[in-house]
């Protein structure tokens, strides 16, 4: 998103395409829900698909 590049819509579709509950996880800091991480297995090892998180109020 900071690079100029980041279109909602195509992040959008591209988060419900792939999504999958069971490689969804939340990261908490203090019992606080502050984002989430998508961690998919591959033939070769793990990928990251996506990291969300909350920014500073």
């Amino acid at each position: 998103e900071r690079v100029g590049r980041f279109d909602p819509v195509r992040a959008r579709e591209r988060f419900r395409e792939g999504f999958s509950a069971s490689c969804t996880h939340y990261i908490q800091v203090a019992g606080s829900k502050v984002g989430f991480v998508v961690v998919k297995p591959t033939s070769d090892g793990l990928l990251l698909d996506h990291l969300y998180i909350k920014p500073a109020v």
